[in-house]
């Protein structure tokens, strides 16, 4: 990871947000489309593990990190309201 940047979870939440208000593609997803995406990057990462390609893994663990964030952004009202958090169940 030599010579590229880091960024928080802040940032990408900030980013990720922005991308929600205003880019015409992220507009018009629905928790149903961004369903079927999601499931298409799990099998893509599937795909990639099974071929032991890590490089392609670290790709597609990014993409599928990129679809976990946009789903917890659409379920908030802002940046400032999205949690990743697990609930114990009972």
């Amino acid at each position: 990871m030599k010579n590229k940047k880091s960024y928080s979870i802040d940032e990408l939440l900030y980013i990720m947000d922005e991308l929600r208000e205003k880019c015409p593609w992220d507009k018009e997803q629905t928790m149903d489309s961004l369903k079927i995406l999601t499931i298409e990057e799990s099998y893509e990462l599937t795909e990639a593990i099974d071929e032991k390609n890590y490089e392609e893994i670290k790709n597609e663990l990014g993409d599928l990190l990129l679809h976990i964030i946009f789903c917890l952004l659409y379920t908030s009202p802002s940046p400032r309201d999205a949690t990743l958090s697990r609930m114990p169940s009972s």
